[in-house]
């Protein structure tokens, strides 16, 4: 959490294909009050526009960004808009994107070591 701002979850990890879902939220007022509609996302230089941000309440609003790519592994930032910040920072999440194969790999990587386990403790008996 950084400043008036706090992004949730705090830690991101989504399949190759999924949609992201990230809650920005004031957590104290701003000169007195919240509005959500100041708040924007950003990821590598990439703001993100209205068909993927809608305001949940005064203070939340949410990106929800579908199919998820290896492109969008990273650090998104959300921030208040230039004219309504004045400094006051943001906030970030790394998001992890993984795909199909990579689930598998690791699936596997663990049968594998559990399997081996199996067999030294059978030996061992």
């Amino acid at each position: 959490m950084s400043g008036v701002l706090d992004i949730q979850p705090s830690d991101l990890v989504v399949e190759e294909g999924d949609t992201i879902v990230l809650n920005c939220s004031f957590t104290e007022k701003y000169n007195g009050t919240r509005n959500a509609s100041w708040l924007a996302f950003r990821h590598v230089g990439e703001r993100f526009g209205p068909e993927y941000v809608s305001v949940l309440s005064d203070d939340t609003a949410q990106l929800r960004l579908p199919n998820a790519t290896l492109h969008h592994f990273g650090f998104f930032v959300c921030y208040m808009l230039p004219n309504r910040s004045l400094g006051l920072g943001s906030s970030s999440v790394h998001v992890n994107v993984v795909s199909e194969w990579y689930i598998i790999q690791f699936c596997l990587m663990y049968f594998l070591i559990l399997k081996s386990l199996i067999y030294t403790l059978v030996d061992t008996l």
